[in-house]
């Protein structure tokens, strides 16, 4: 999947589908770890 970065107020984030958030079981406010290798 790619996605770019935004704008969302004084910040930036990106947006993920639907579906991909129900595969992952994330909700509203869940907790994310991101690495790079």
């Amino acid at each position: 999947m790619v996605t770019n970065i935004i704008q969302i107020g004084n910040s930036k984030g990106i947006i993920l589908p639907s579906e991909v958030l129900k595969q992952l079981r994330l909700s509203l406010k869940s907790a994310v770890s991101i690495s790079l290798d």
